[in-house]
């Protein structure tokens, strides 16, 4: 007997449905084989249902399941295919040559994830292929308590979350995705070096008390300027630290610092006027070429650690807080760390098809 999944989603709105469904449809003609397939639709009573295959698990669950991966030039070689592979599907949903305008005024929402992390990207039994699931249904608040994967919750990964979450004026966008992706690459390297444990030590290490006084694993804090109560944001320095450890690994490749180089330096980064993050095609370009040079195996088999690597420093970008952020610091009491020298300006880059955060409920 054949199982497939199915998604049932809260929203009502027939209109809202035919415009989401839209941007699934288009890449299920088996075309794309790191994006999930939409297989039917269909409606019972008030609720319309989505029917995709049904994964093994996502990739927190691979990872659970083989803790520590032996290493071997395939598995190397695997982790390039699957990193170019994502990229190359998240490439083609920020595509807009995929865009078609939308029947419906101001539902231009489509071109971006915005929810990629490790419970988005599934597995199955009969494929080595990893796919990225749940794009396209941001507006439609999709039941969570349904999955991909059989009589399994997928919970939130608020550590993903990028910077512009707390910031004035922040929206999800493409370079919203690009730093999500970063973690996601991060954390399988982690894996890929040490195993489950070595990625949960990286968590550990990350997770400090928040402006808000809670404990958080997010990549990047909030500091306090000197003058006039301005406020800064950067990556945490408990990141830029793992980046160097990484490269000292005993197990560390060519392949893993240049791809280790390429999510310090083109994802996790805070916009400013000067630092952009790299677009999706940039990104692709890089893995293309990691993954054909892994074709020989010195390249990503062979250890070549780098003992000299200290953390790089990170920029502060001053910028206004959301008034959620400033709500949650007022609440808190807690005095964010003092940052004294020099800054660059929040400057986020905006296309079509951005959704200012204010307001929106954020995972």
């Amino acid at each position: 007997m054949k199982v497939f999944a199915v998604k049932r989603l809260r929203s009502k709105d027939k209109k809202q449905f035919d415009s989401e469904v839209e941007s699934l449809k288009r890449f299920s003609n088996g075309d794309y084989p790191h994006i999930i397939r939409l297989l039917a639709t269909y409606r019972h009573g008030d609720h319309y249902h989505l029917i995709f295959p049904c994964a093994e698990g996502n990739l927190k669950d691979l990872w659970k399941k083989h803790p520590r991966p032996t290493k071997t030039y395939e598995l190397a070689l695997w982790i390039a295919g699957q990193a170019k592979g994502i990229a190359e599907g998240l490439r083609m949903i920020h595509n807009d040559e995929f865009k078609k305008p939308s029947q419906y005024p101001g539902d231009d929402k489509k071109g971006r994830h915005g929810d990629i992390k490790p419970e988005n990207i599934l597995w199955f039994q009969d494929s080595p292929i990893l796919v990225l699931s749940d794009f396209g249904l941001g507006s439609m608040h999709h039941d969570r308590s349904k999955s991909y994967i059989p009589n399994k919750n997928v919970a939130a990964t608020p550590g993903f979350r990028p910077p512009e979450c707390d910031m004035k004026g922040g929206h999800i966008s493409r370079a919203f995705d690009v730093w999500t992706l970063g973690c996601l690459f991060l954390d399988l390297l982690c894996w890929l070096l040490g195993g489950d444990k070595y990625r949960g030590q990286f968590e550990t290490e990350r997770t400090t008390q928040n402006f808000d006084g809670l404990s958080t694993s997010i990549y990047f804090e909030v500091v306090g300027l000197n003058q006039g109560g301005r406020h800064g944001f950067t990556v945490k320095e408990e990141v830029k630290k793992w980046f160097a450890k990484m490269h000292r690994h005993p197990r560390c490749t060519q392949f893993v610092h240049d791809f280790l180089d390429l999510i310090e330096t083109k994802m996790l980064i805070v916009e400013t006027e000067v630092e952009k993050r790299a677009r999706t095609k940039e990104l692709l370009d890089s893995l293309e070429r990691f993954n054909n040079q892994c074709k020989n195996n010195t390249y990503c088999f062979i250890a070549n650690p780098d003992e000299s690597r200290l953390g790089l420093t990170s920029t502060v970008a001053e910028g206004s807080l959301s008034g959620e952020a400033k709500h949650r610091i007022s609440k808190s009491r807690v005095t964010p760390r003092k940052f004294e020298g020099q800054t660059q300006i929040v400057r986020q880059s905006w296309e079509q098809g951005d959704e200012l955060m204010e307001g929106l409920s954020l995972k």
